[in-house]
């Protein structure tokens, strides 16, 4: 635009007619002489110049509004970029919030089985424990048993030494009175 400028300025000082002194009318002026005196072609040129001028300034009229259109356009391309984008944008978020989710959902199904492995091993694990003090009780009440049997093991070994005791005392006495005697002793008697 500023070069259409200076080049319609540039014609109006380059087109000016040098007035030489030979031109100069003097005299009775006619419509000839008034139609070729310097003046008239000075005046002349500055309507061609007014209109070339005129004619420059709708060019560039013309230019800016079709620089006016293309930048509108532009400026549509690039808000339906940037809406594409920004739907694009809006579409990866939703994506993202669906995999969050997804993973989130996947997240706590992992920690609920997790916590009912962990239940069922409570489970088991006290079951253990019950079973072994079940272990210990029957252990206790075997050896119990055990030392109930030794008792009463000694206590009939005891019994039977008494009675052996016994025995041999009953013995001893049978085998005196059962000695062979003498002819004279069983005289006297």
């Amino acid at each position: 635009m500023f070069s259409l400028l200076s080049r319609s300025a540039a014609r109006l000082t380059t087109r000016r007619p040098v007035i030489q002194p030979s031109s100069i009318i003097t005299g009775p002026r006619s419509m000839t002489s008034l139609n070729n005196s310097p003046r008239a072609m000075v005046s002349h040129q500055n309507r061609m110049s007014h209109r070339s001028l005129k004619n420059d300034i709708k060019g560039l009229d013309r230019n800016s509004q079709n620089g006016f259109k293309a930048l509108q356009e532009g400026i549509k391309e690039v808000d339906r970029n940037s809406q594409n984008g920004f739907k694009a944008l809006q579409e990866g978020i939703k994506e993202v919030d669906r995999n969050s989710q997804n993973g989130f959902k996947a997240l706590q199904e992992g920690i609920k089985e997790v916590d009912r492995n962990s239940q069922n091993g409570f489970k088991a694990l006290q079951e253990g424990i019950m079973a072994l003090q079940e272990g210990n009780k029957a252990l206790q009440e075997g050896t119990k048993s055990i030392q109930r049997g030794l008792q009463m093991n000694s206590e009939a070994l005891q019994e039977g030494n008494m009675a052996l005791q016994e025995m041999n005392e009953k013995m001893a006495i049978l085998i005196q009175h059962t000695k062979p005697r003498s002819f004279w002793t069983t005289l006297f008697l």
